[in-house]
C-alpha cells in the first residue's frame, strides 16, 4: 500500500509502497483515500514536536484530512456501506502518534466521518475537514451578531480563508491582515478592510473602528506577548479565539480545539453543498510529492489550501 510516513525521529518523511492494508475493527470503516490536504499540524508531527506529548509508533503515517470511498465496514458499523463517499480527518493523538491519512487505505471510526454531499468534488471535500472545523470553532466562539466587526490575523491561509467566509456569513464586518498580493484574494472571499500584516495592525483596525473591534481570530501568534499586539485592537468587552494556546486562558478568550466531530462535518457538508463556502486550492500534489507539499507550506506564502491527490 502506498503511503507517506515518518520512519523515525532521525529520518525525513518518505514515500513507501510496502505498508500492509489495515483491517477495520468494531465500528470502523476501511476508506480508500482519494484526496487530502496539508495542514500545519502535519509539519509539527513530521518534525517530532509532539514527542513530549505522546508516544510515536513508527512508521507514523502523516496527513490528517481525507476524502474517499468506503472500501469495507467492520463489525457493528451501520452508518455507512461499501461504496459510500465520506470525508473527515484523523486526530493527531489517538492516543499515540501513529495513524494518518496520506495512504491509499486507512481505518477510521464511523463516528468521526460524514457523507460527502452530491455534487461536491472529492478534491474539495479532502481539503476541507481540519481547517474547516477549526474555522467553525473559532467563529462560533466569538458569538458574532450582524454588524459586528472582526479582525482575522492570518486570513490568507487555510483556516483563515474559511474563517473570513464564515464570519461574513454570520453578518460580520471582516478586517483581514494580508500582504499586497492577497488583496484581491481576500476581497473575493468577503473581507471588507485589508490591513498590512507587517504594519501596526491594531492601529490600522482602530482607524475605522475607534472604539475597537468586537472579535479577534488570531491564527499566527505563538506567544501571549505576540497575541497581545493584536488584542490591542479589541473593545474592552471584545472576544478572541485561536487554535493556538497563546490566546488564553482568560475571560472572553477561547483556545479552540478541532475534533473529528460528525456534527461539525455535517455542517461543513451543508455549506459546501449550498455553495456558500468555497475551498480555494492553490496547488495540488500527488501523494508521491507530499513531502514537497510539507516544505512548501512552511516556506512559501499560501492562499487557501495545498491539496494532496491519491489516484
Amino acid at each position: 500500500m502506498r503511503s507517506v510516513v515518518l520512519p523515525s525521529f532521525d529520518a525525513p518523511p518518505e514515500f513507501r509502497d510496502d505498508l500492509a492494508t489495515p483491517p477495520p475493527g468494531d465500528g470502523e470503516l476501511l476508506v480508500r483515500v482519494q484526496a487530502s490536504s496539508v495542514n500545519p499540524i502535519d509539519a509539527i508531527v513530521a518534525s517530532g514536536m509532539l514527542r513530549g506529548m505522546a508516544e510515536y509508533e513508527f512508521p507514523v503515517v502523516l496527513g490528517r484530512d481525507f476524502a474517499g470511498l468506503v472500501e469495507a465496514v467492520g463489525p457493528g458499523a451501520e452508518r455507512f456501506a461499501a461504496g459510500d463517499e465520506v470525508f473527515g480527518f484523523v486526530a493527531p493523538l489517538a492516543p499515540a502518534v501513529r495513524d494518518g491519512s496520506w495512504a491509499e487505505l486507512i481505518v477510521v471510526s464511523e463516528q468521526t466521518v460524514a457523507a460527502i454531499p452530491p455534487g461536491v468534488a472529492t478534491s474539495i471535500a479532502g481539503a476541507t475537514p481540519l481547517a474547516g472545523i477549526t474555522a467553525l470553532r473559532a467563529v462560533d466562539a466569538l458569538e458574532l451578531e450582524a454588524g459586528d466587526s472582526v479582525l482575522i490575523v492570518g486570513a490568507s491561509g487555510g483556516v483563515g480563508s474559511f474563517a473570513v467566509q464564515l464570519a461574513v456569513l454570520a453578518g460580520a464586518d471582516v478586517i483581514a491582515t494580508a500582504l499586497v498580493d492577497d488583496l484581491h484574494y481576500l476581497r473575493e472571499l468577503g473581507a471588507r478592510q485589508i490591513v498590512d500584516r507587517n504594519g501596526d495592525v491594531a492601529v490600522a483596525a482602530r482607524a475605522e473602528h475607534p472604539d475597537g473591534v468586537d472579535g479577534l481570530i488570531d491564527l499566527v501568534s505563538g506567544t501571549p506577548d505576540a497575541h497581545a499586539v493584536y488584542a490591542a485592537a479589541l473593545k474592552p468587552d471584545g472576544r478572541a479565539s485561536s487554535p493556538l494556546p497563546s490566546v488564553g486562558p482568560g475571560p472572553r478568550r477561547d483556545a479552540i480545539v478541532a475534533e473529528p466531530d460528525p456534527v461539525a462535518l455535517d455542517r461543513l457538508a451543508r455549506l459546501l453543498e449550498a455553495g456558500t463556502l468555497s475551498v480555494p486550492i492553490q496547488r495540488s500534489y500527488p501523494l508521491e510529492q507530499a513531502q514537497q507539499a510539507l516544505v512548501d507550506l512552511s516556506t512559501t506564502h499560501t492562499q487557501g489550501k495545498l491539496a494532496i491527490t491519491i489516484p
